[in-house]
């Protein structure tokens, strides 16, 4: 009788530590023109632009963020690359070869970031494990 009182009590304290745990907090969307201005800021840090080109580039990537968010809400995610494609060849016409590299390498550099900031694993993605493996890479 005291080995099902004690399991009682620690079945009632993990479910209450487990729903104290604080619920991860979803950062609020920026708006498309105000995501392009953040990424033209900062890719005027590392890449000299022109006033015309800060402008142009702005454009060009409200735009984007528009369609992308399009994309996601229907779902079509293989619209997405499509979108990124177009919009680095408009960046292309629009900047010298020399400072259209800066911008390739300015936006793996970001790309990494965004990667690295994500959770591991994500939601129906396998987590660590992957595909059921278990967390173990299917060694057991």
């Amino acid at each position: 009788m005291k080995k099902i009182g004690i399991a009682i009590v620690a079945l009632v304290c993990s479910v209450n530590l487990y729903s104290q745990q604080p619920e991860r907090q979803e950062h609020p969307r920026m708006e498309p023109q105000e995501m392009a201005k953040n990424t033209v800021s900062k890719m005027s840090e590392e890449i000299t632009l022109q006033f015309a080109q800060q402008d142009s580039l702005t454009a060009i990537f409200s735009k984007f963020y528009i369609e992308v968010g399009k994309s996601r809400e229907t779902g079509d995610y293989a619209a997405i690359k499509q979108l990124k494609s177009d919009r680095d060849a408009k960046v292309k016409a629009l900047l010298s070869p020399e400072n259209y590299k800066a911008y390739l390498k300015f936006m793996k550099k970001q790309q990494d970031q965004f990667r690295s900031r994500r959770p591991e694993g994500g939601e129906g993605r396998g987590g660590r494990g992957g595909r059921g493996r278990g967390g173990f890479g299917g060694q057991m």
